[in-house]
C-alpha cells in the first residue's frame, strides 16, 4: 500500500471515530515533558500559534 493511501485510510477512520473537528492539520510537534503521572506534547500551528497541552 502507498503510504499516501495508509495516510487516508488512517484519516478517514479517526474522522469517523472522533470527528472530523478535532483533527489538526500541519501542527508542528514543538516538544514534550514526561513525569510519573504521563506525558505531555507540545504543538504549534503553521501560524506560530501555540496549542494548550
Amino acid at each position: 500500500m502507498h503510504r499516501g493511501d495508509l495516510q487516508m485510510v488512517l484519516y478517514e477512520a479517526c474522522k469517523q471515530r472522533i470527528g472530523a473537528e478535532k483533527i489538526l492539520l500541519c501542527w508542528k510537534c514543538t516538544g514534550f515533558s514526561q513525569d510519573a503521572s504521563g506525558a505531555t506534547t507540545y504543538f504549534q500551528s503553521p501560524t506560530s500559534e501555540a496549542l494548550p497541552p
